[in-house]
């Protein structure tokens, strides 16, 4: 079974040069976990990264996941606002529900 870890410091003030050694440990240590931690590369080019983020930000656009097969699709939002308001106002399957109002089991 192996030894569990200590978590014992010396106490500060007793000795200065054991102070200015842990001082010093402890700031290399600082800098060298902070220039080790960098994001990992990205696998899209420039182009394709900055074609993403306009993709985004566009507000002319919605991008949903297809149905079928895991794709992506780009939908013309005014479109697809009126094929929603078109599928909700379908009386044989959606009824308009007063919020204000307990919704019971009829």
């Amino acid at each position: 079974m192996p030894p569990k870890p200590s978590h014992w410091t010396p106490p500060v003030g007793r000795k200065p040069y054991i102070d200015s050694f842990v001082n010093q440990v402890r700031g290399h240590l600082e800098n060298f976990l902070q220039s080790t931690q960098r994001p990992a590369p990205g696998n899209l080019s420039l182009h394709e990264r900055k074609a993403l983020h306009d993709l985004k930000n566009n507000n002319d656009i919605v991008v949903r996941q297809a149905d079928k097969g895991g794709a992506i699709t780009l939908l013309d939002r005014d479109a697809y606002v009126r094929e929603a308001s078109t599928q909700l106002s379908n009386k044989d399957f959606y009824i308009q529900v007063d919020l204000r109002k307990p919704i019971t089991g009829n």
